[in-house]
């Protein structure tokens, strides 16, 4: 009677972990659409979502050089039913990550036997609040995907480990991992670790097969990526900078780990990822937590390695178990993070891993551990999953405070901006990437926003930069937050230096910058190079190739840069001229000296229109109605509208060791100025 009874008690204690867990969830995914806006992330996966639907067959992610976009090739079908809002970018995920719990659960049911699985099962329910936000409420592209194979893999391998027979497994087992590498290089750990273990095999013969099998269809896997390697870059050598051995393993022992352990683990968590870092509910916790959780891993580990050698002495062959991996994961993940100097205390998410991991190597622990270390085994499983719980329910009350959203930098709220975009009838614009992608998808492409240049990945391709760069009219929505990569105040004295005045429109952080115009002038128009004569105080050699409108040929002076040198263009007849553009030959920008410019009303007194000028690529031009970013090897000297019949560029500095070299020379009429 008493054992029906504990077994009934045990049942509803189950019970009524999966109703709190699914529970919480549905709460924090209702929180989440109702109260806070996509990112830009988010708008991104979804608007290849839209593109895919529509034919499109990208191999990369937009704007990266990696990253398979499994997630938006799965959200492509649903696309049609799917408004552009929250809702609308966050449920397919959502769905993924809630097939992700049950994943694990049945990867718990088939690594362990049943009296070990509970402490584990707590923890896949319950897990940290920054976990469970990553499979609930916002959604970071690529990562959803990299958490279902993070059980999916191990599935299989425990069936791969098991039997000499599942080939069948061990070739879906090659080419899950290839693609789990296509999607992000968060999963290499698990990946890396899988690859050794599958390929060793039980025996020297069954090393060969299998590693002759798992490597054709990882390669099959890794076939998106591969297919990108004639025109992209090598995704690890653009998203991975190493620090030396010796100062990674410097790291291992510094603050800077168990900082960002705090949150993944569940002891303190942060208000959005990857923000800064707040206390959890009870804070105090997090010291003697990490302790039990080193203390685990370094107890998993000492069994991992006594059975890896028993097991291998008794076969004549090392072999590794699903436990093996389990810990190899761990420490492959602590390794990779304490290597890459892109590591940061808030960069929690190269740590996710070890989220995932940790109910593995509870249960792995509790299994292995005598009756009385099981006590305390559980009783740190129950007290972290109710930890959980409770600091999962203040990141749901902290998201439904008012004006948290708005206060994210990521955030604030774009609609104004919408609406006075539509008011402005303007269609295309400009912003940084925090933004960029949100403008375009709440609006479903009505309005197309791009950045006016790759901030993360300088020189790859942008999806919408050529459509908004043509456009006939195109704002830049930029702000001064601490996100922006390309701040307002940048962009605003750039366009000083050039003399170019916009209208702006301040709507909270940003600033609606539209109506582009010189200053001085209302039209610009290039001097026609039959109405120049060229000459200097050097050497008149090539000079013919200053105005051939040939930017491959170029003039160099016979003497060193000195001050004084100089290059003068003389005009038929006067012209007010406003703008002078210099097109340098590129190896030698930065051989130029520092210049002026001076303009002449009768070609033998001069006027300073501009001086100490250093010699720069501009960032910027100026198109018929907007500013476009075009880096080339130019520069443009804007200054007031003067009268003149010529113009001359003098050097100001001394260069000893190199001549002076220029490529073409241009210079601009302004029409109906504005001082006249």
């Amino acid at each position: 009677m008493k054992q029906t009874q504990l077994k009934t008690f045990e049942l509803l204690l189950a019970a009524g972990a999966v109703i709190t867990a699914l529970a919480l969830r549905a709460v924090f995914f209702y929180t989440s659409v109702s109260h806070m806006p996509t990112s830009t992330d988010e708008a991104v996966a979804a608007l290849m979502a839209k593109a895919i639907f529509h034919g499109a067959r990208p191999l990369l992610f937009w704007g990266a050089p990696y990253q398979f976009p499994l997630e938006s090739y799965l959200m492509a079908p649903f696309w049609p039913l799917l408004d552009t809002n929250a809702f609308g970018a966050r449920v397919v995920p959502a769905i993924l990550g809630a097939f992700s719990i049950f994943g694990f659960w049945l990867l718990i049911c088939r690594a362990f036997e049943p009296k070990h699985r509970w402490p584990g099962i707590l923890l896949i329910l319950l897990p940290s609040a920054y976990l469970t936000t990553l499979q609930t409420a916002y959604f970071i592209p690529q990562y959803t995907m990299t958490l279902v194979y993070a059980w999916v893999i191990p599935l299989l391998t425990v069936s791969v480990l098991r039997s000499e027979r599942a080939l069948i497994q061990l070739l879906l087992l090659g080419f899950i991992c290839g693609m789990a590498l296509a999607n992000h290089l968060l999963s290499l750990p698990l990946v890396a670790v899988t690859t050794v273990a599958v390929c060793l095999g039980s025996s020297f013969g069954s090393a060969v097969r299998n590693t002759i099998l798992y490597l054709i269809s990882f390669t099959l896997g890794l076939a998106p990526y591969l297919a990108t390697l004639g025109r992209a870059k090598s995704s690890a050598g653009t998203v991975t900078d190493n620090f030396p051995i010796s100062t990674a393993f410097s790291r291992l022992f510094s603050g800077l780990l168990n900082q960002v352990l705090e949150v993944v683990l569940g002891f303190n968590l942060t208000l959005f990822p990857d923000l800064d870092r707040a206390s959890g509910i009870i804070g105090f916790l997090s010291v003697p937590g990490l302790y039990l959780f080193w203390a685990v891993l370094m107890f998993c580990s000492c069994i991992s390695l006594y059975q890896f050698c028993v097991r291998s002495w008794k076969a004549r062959w090392p072999t590794l178990s699903i436990y093996d991996v389990f810990v190899g994961t761990a420490w492959a993940c602590i390794m990779a993070f304490v290597i890459s100097k892109r590591s940061r205390p808030d960069e929690y998410r190269y740590l996710l891993p070890l989220a995932w991991t940790l109910p593995m190597l509870v249960s792995y622990a509790y299994a292995a551990s005598a009756k009385h270390l099981r006590y305390i085994i559980g009783a740190f499983a129950v007290i972290l999953t109710l930890m959980n719980a409770a600091n999962t329910l203040k990141l749901i009350d902290t998201w439904r405070s008012p004006n948290f959203a708005s206060g994210l930098p990521e955030l604030q709220d774009i609609a104004p901006v919408i609406s006075f975009l539509q008011q402005q009838d303007i269609s295309h614009c400009y912003a940084s990437f925090w933004l960029v992608n949100r403008i375009t998808y709440e609006t479903d492409e009505a309005i197309t926003c791009s950045q006016p240049y790759n901030e993360r990945f300088p020189g790859w391709p942008l999806p919408y930069l050529k459509e908004v760069n043509e456009s006939g009219v195109a704002a830049y929505v930029l702000t001064d937050t601490r996100f922006s990569r390309f701040p307002a105040k940048k962009f605003l004295s750039m366009l000083e230096f050039h003399r170019i005045a916009p209208q702006i429109k301040r709507i909270g952080v940003f600033k609606v910058m539209y109506d582009f115009r010189y200053k001085d002038v209302v039209k610009s128009l290039t001097v026609n190079r039959e109405d120049l004569e060229l000459s200097t105080n050097d050497i008149n050699n090539s000079l013919e190739s200053l105005t051939d409108g040939d930017s491959n040929t170029y003039w160099r002076s016979d003497a060193v840069q000195n001050p004084g040198m100089h290059l003068q263009l003389n005009l038929k007849e006067a012209k007010t001229i406003h703008r002078v553009r210099l097109y340098f030959n590129p190896p030698s920008i930065d051989r130029a000296p520092k210049f002026k410019v001076e303009v002449s009303k009768d070609g033998s007194t001069w006027s300073l229109v501009r001086g100490e000028i250093t010699p720069t690529a501009d960032r910027i031009k100026m198109t018929q109605t907007h500013p476009i970013f075009a880096r080339k090897a130019r520069q443009d000297i804007s200054f007031e509208p003067s009268q003149a019949i010529a113009v001359r560029i003098t050097a100001e500095e001394k260069r000893a060791d190199a001549p002076w070299e220029l490529a073409e020379i241009e210079i601009f009429e302004g029409l109906n100025s504005r001082a006249e």
